[in-house]
């Protein structure tokens, strides 16, 4: 083969590679274009609680030369009662229809962060705390209160992702933190239960979630006594992901996948954006939505439920006030 003839190979080869990748890119734009459905989503506020140390305040700190913090996390009752972490003030604030109706103290220690709450189907409440020693997490506490307050069981853990997974019925019903169950719904303690690790027990099933690129995660799921037999779905988004909110399931076996995205504009500004994605029972995908971001720098850990019914919480502060609002997919 002469060298010009060589040449002109080589220019053609070049060309069908660049064509074919931007015919599978422009196939896969489309493709993730005609996914993409935008759910009919309503919300509304069901809590405004102000900022402060009242009895019917929630605690905010915000120190020149540390993390700014609001409340850590809240749970929901099934009677309508809101229950919020108020770390700050050291105590748990009961609300009910937009409502303050109770305190409840949790142990004061300079040396414990109050990450969590949950609160079982039998009114047991579950808080996680970890301890610092030196600037580090050199242990995580478990501890189990009734609705007084008095400490019904303190349970120790090695330090791992301060997250309550709370399991209400079958045969993994308890408690898990660490992913092991580390206690009954009742409080007691229990033999250890391994899930493997960065998993999630829905209602139904054991979840998992991954990010894989900058604008892809993976979704798996399996049965929670198949837990070795697993489906996965990967779900795309138009901005990259920062990190994942978290994967819930309902009673009806539907899946929500929250992720933060951000993307900066070519002037330099920043884009935020969280976003739902539904999938079916099969995982496929039945829509998307999104939902507030919040402006104020102050750390909330724990800030979205998803309950069995399929409604989302969200928690976040708006100013001078704490507000929790609902979301329901209409």
């Amino acid at each position: 083969m002469s060298k010009k003839r060589l040449y002109y190979s080589i220019i053609i080869i070049c060309i069908s590679i660049f064509l074919l990748k931007f015919i599978t890119y422009a196939g896969t734009s489309t493709l993730k274009k005609e996914n993409k459905k935008i759910l009919n989503v309503k919300y509304f506020d069901v809590l405004k609680a102000k900022i402060g140390s009242g009895s019917d305040k929630i605690g905010v700190t915000t120190p020149s030369e540390a993390n700014s913090e609001g409340p850590m996390s809240f749970t929901l009752g099934k009677d309508g009662k809101i229950y919020i972490l108020d770390q700050i003030n050291y105590r748990i604030q009961i609300f009910k229809e937009g409502k303050w109706i109770k305190s409840i103290p949790i142990p004061k220690n300079n040396l414990l962060d109050f990450k969590d709450i949950e609160i079982t189907p039998e009114n047991k409440i579950v808080l996680l705390s970890q301890l610092y020693k030196e600037g580090k997490v050199t242990l995580m506490n478990i501890y189990i209160i009734d609705l007084d307050g008095k400490i019904i069981n303190s349970i120790k853990t090695n330090p791992c992702t301060p997250e309550i997974n709370i399991v209400k019925e079958g045969n993994l019903a308890g408690i898990w933190v660490c992913f092991q169950r580390v206690a009954f719904l009742d409080g007691k303690k229990t033999e250890e239960i391994f899930i493997p690790q960065e998993s999630y027990l829905g209602e139904k099933s054991i979840l998992r979630a991954e990010i894989l690129g900058d604008i892809t995660a993976i979704i798996y799921k399996g049965k929670q006594d198949k837990i070795s037999q697993m489906q996965e779905a990967t779900i795309y988004f138009d901005m990259p992901i920062v990190h994942i909110l978290g994967t819930w399931e309902d009673k009806e076996g539907k899946i929500y996948f929250g992720a933060f995205l951000s993307e900066r504009n070519e002037k330099g500004k920043y884009k935020y954006a969280n976003e739902f994605v539904v999938l079916s029972p099969e995982l496929s995908e039945l829509g998307r939505f999104r939902i507030h971001v919040q402006k104020e720098p102050h750390e909330i850990w724990r800030s979205i439920r998803v309950t069995p019914e399929g409604h989302i919480y969200q928690m976040f502060i708006d100013g001078k006030s704490i507000l929790v609002r609902k979301y329901e997919i209409r």
